[in-house]
């Protein structure tokens, strides 16, 4: 079943780089009919729960339907399968994405389960998902952790729950450790979501695409290499070898350079990327910053993403004003690699790294770990990063970082708290004897 499974997914990959009518070509008419004997004929139907495999069979029958009075029934299954593990997934995503509050999440719930009347409060006086979202694990770990606690402490369980239970199995199967979601477009302004396959090894910092593709890729890989290289977060010497599912030469690859770098930073962290997540976006050296740019079509490849299953994209945030609002997708602008790490990972320390801003975000960190406080969660603001640090004892502070500048004690922090902030400062200043630029 599961070689039945990868063919199918292969041919449907196949399709998706021939130019639709696909009935107009002899090579879609071949790819076509043998789509309707593995889905419609060997009834491998029943046992798809990939939302992306779904979605791209909802698309092919679009452009070209099967026999209804033959397949009529297949064809609804099909449908009304592809409704329900998109309403999982939905759920799935708002487990993990800090910006749902609880009662969307409960409204997303219930779309699958009926929930009592005291359920969403419940839940949100546990405090249990924003801890959940803030542990280290993969996607789908943290997923099944919060079922777990809906079991345990919510009574509600959905663990045997057979769509539940084979929509977890197929996140768990694009969890890999250095795969990420890429957003290309060919020429003409067709977009498509490619995986990505990144593993840094010793060597000697060279560049090595594992299956031969266009040399637009390889530079944006390398110019994703020298970004990584400059702030410390991978080491000269390492080799990066990357896979593309594509070979398509008419897809252009500058836009390849955010992902490539996303990929980098998830196998040097040992972690797998978020399934949920794609990017899109050129590194280019700007004075003397590598800095996040502008790429062509960000409409169609915010399209391309959703078609794939993905909720959430990172774009530069110069293409900001290109896209227009979803509500099915967020779409997240970046100026910086650390803007992009802290953004899809807040919980989490970066990687060791040599610029000024990247150590000021780890002290900061550190010292909320030591203290046994929440890691906080940074958010970009104009030229800097924001967040807020909720001490046990004192009331929450925001602290602004910056790339450059002096601090400046706030007139309105007083007594213990002053106290406070003025060692946080002489900390930061002592670690890297530098003049910390805390707007505090």
């Amino acid at each position: 079943m599961e070689d039945q499974i990868a063919q199918l997914e292969r041919v449907l990959s196949q399709i998706q780089l021939l130019e639709p009518p696909y009935r107009d070509s002899q090579e879609g008419k071949q790819i076509f009919q043998r789509i309707c004997e593995l889905v419609l004929e060997d009834h491998l139907y029943r046992h798809l729960w990939s939302e992306p495999t779904l979605n791209q069979l909802e698309d092919v029958f679009q452009t070209r339907k099967p026999d209804e009075q033959l397949f009529g029934a297949e064809l609804e299954e099909i449908r009304k399968r592809a409704i329900d593990v998109r309403e999982v997934n939905d759920f799935f995503f708002a487990i993990l994405e800090p910006s749902i509050t609880v009662n969307e999440l409960c409204g997303l719930l219930s779309k699958i389960q009926r929930l009592s009347e005291e359920f969403c409060g419940r839940l949100e006086s546990s405090g249990r998902l924003q801890e959940i979202r803030a542990e280290d694990g993969n996607s789908s770990k943290k997923v099944g952790r919060f079922l777990e606690f809906m079991k345990d402490d919510l009574e509600l369980d959905l663990t045997e729950k057979e769509i539940i239970k084979e929509v977890l199995t197929s996140l768990k199967s694009h969890e890999t450790v250095g795969k990420v979601n890429a957003l290309l477009v060919r020429g003409n302004g067709k977009a498509i979501l490619v995986p990505l396959h990144v593993k840094i090894q010793s060597g000697s910092g060279q560049v090595q695409c594992q299956i031969k593709g266009s040399e637009d890729f390889k530079d944006a890989v390398v110019r994703a290499q020298s970004a990584m290289w400059e702030r410390g977060f991978i080491s000269e010497s390492d080799d990066v070898l990357y896979t593309l599912d594509l070979t398509d030469s008419q897809y252009q690859g500058s836009s390849l350079s955010l992902a490539a770098a996303m990929a980098m930073y998830d196998a040097k962290l040992n972690v797998a990327s978020d399934p949920y997540t794609s990017f899109t976006g050129a590194i280019t050296l700007v004075g003397q910053d590598w800095t996040i740019t502008a790429v062509s079509s960000v409409e169609q490849k915010i399209a391309a993403a959703k078609q794939a299953g993905c909720r959430r994209v990172f774009i530069s945030s110069a293409n900001s004003a290109d896209a227009s609002a979803s509500p099915n997708v967020k779409v997240h602008g970046v100026d910086s690699l650390i803007d992009t790490f802290i953004q899809l990972r807040p919980s989490l320390p970066l990687l060791p790294g040599n610029s000024l801003q990247g150590r000021k975000v780890r002290a900061i960190q550190e010292y909320c770990h030591t203290q046994g406080w929440d890691l906080p969660a940074f958010e970009p603001i104009q030229a800097g990063l924001q967040c807020s640090i909720v001490p046990l004892e004192i009331p929450a502070i925001k602290i602004q970082i910056y790339k450059s500048g002096a601090h400046t004690p706030n007139p309105a922090v007083k007594g213990n708290m002053r106290s406070f902030w003025r060692y946080l400062i002489r900390l930061t200043n002592r670690l890297f004897r530098f003049e910390a630029s805390m707007n505090l």
